[in-house]
């Protein structure tokens, strides 16, 4: 995983279902930790390689950008949810005025 690769990838190279490797996360405090490292270690080698891209290096900087957003996907992520209620709960529009003022007179 310290090379860039997934989770799922990493199951399938010891030989086990990705359900495997979440099932020994859930009951080995141990496990789970070493697999959170592991899994930084990948998002940093994703954000490593766009780094090296962005600098004038070789590569390709879409399967990067893919790589880096997949690994990392909550500082990463484009979309922004937004909460569009209001503070009573409901989802009433609220009405917003602009006043324009003329600074220079």
């Amino acid at each position: 995983m310290s090379e860039g690769y997934s989770t799922k990838a990493f199951a399938g190279h010891i030989g086990v279902s990705l359900s495997t490797i979440y099932k020994w996360r859930d009951e080995n405090e141990e496990f789970s930790e070493s697999l959170s490292a592991a899994q930084a270690a990948g998002a940093q080698w994703w954000e490593d390689k766009l780094r090296q891209i962005a600098s004038g290096g070789e590569g390709n900087a879409s399967a990067a950008i893919f790589g880096v957003k997949n690994r990392s996907q909550e500082e990463w992520k484009d979309r922004r949810d937004l909460d569009h209620t209001s503070s009573d709960g409901s989802m009433t529009p609220q009405v917003i005025e602009r006043v324009i003022v003329n600074a220079e007179k």
